[in-house]
């Protein structure tokens, strides 16, 4: 379980390669822009909403299934790729969003990049 306030000044903070399972009470400092989570073994996207000064997400390589709770992000970046994602979804409200990766999934269809602007 990620459950953690890291020091006041951080910017990047990269948790790669550990044995991460969930993402919970997670309380950032308004400085922070990028956070790693790569391979990892993360389910579930959650515990985020309340960084509203991230810019770059990379959650590469875990067990995420479906795209979720990003809603009110400031995202520019998001890196989801070689994850079990089989659709394309939750993507409507990063209106920020410049980069997206969801390469090494199982989606079979591009329903739901329509609705990305």
């Amino acid at each position: 379980m990620l459950d953690f306030v890291p020091p006041a000044n951080l910017e990047v903070v990269d948790y790669s390669h550990n044995e991460i399972a969930v993402i919970e009470n997670v309380h950032f400092n308004p400085y922070l822009k990028h956070l790693c989570l790569d391979d990892n073994k993360i389910c579930r996207i959650e515990g985020l909403s309340s960084n509203k000064s991230l810019v770059s997400l990379s959650l590469r390589q875990n067990n995420i299934k479906k795209i979720e709770n990003l809603d009110g992000l400031n995202l520019q970046e998001l890196n989801l790729s070689q994850n079990e994602i089989d659709q394309i979804s939750g993507l409507t409200r990063l209106p920020f969003l410049k980069e997206l990766d969801l390469s090494k999934n199982h989606i079979r269809h591009l329903v739901g990049l329509q609705y990305i602007e």
